[in-house]
């Protein structure tokens, strides 16, 4: 993981879910309906994480894997599943319906 040394944590819900909508995430995920999901290289699987803060306007800082991760919020919105993967993934709650990137 690539761990913040420092960052701005988000104060509020509310503040986080305009931080994503402002970055491009749907509709669906600044209002808390699907998670947001981290498909990269340090993990095996994809996870569901959470959006902790961020270093600046282009840098997020996630939770995921139980460790603090900084990543830029455009390669974070590309491992977005499709609307059609996270239908199915809201239905069955099954995070391996969600496919891993390749690079």
């Amino acid at each position: 993981m690539l761990c913040p040394d420092n960052y701005i944590k988000f104060e509020s819900d509310e503040i986080k879910f305009e931080f994503l909508k402002s970055h491009g995430f749907t509709n669906a995920v600044t209002n808390g309906e699907v998670p947001l999901v981290y498909r990269g290289v340090f993990t095996n699987a994809p996870q569901v994480c959470e959006a902790a803060g961020r270093i600046d306007n282009e840098i997020m800082v996630i939770a995921v894997a139980g460790q603090l991760h900084k990543i830029a919020c455009d390669f974070l919105l590309q491992m977005q599943p499709t609307v059609k993967v996270l239908k199915e993934f809201k239905e069955t709650g099954d995070i391996n319906c969600i496919p891993q990137m390749t690079f």
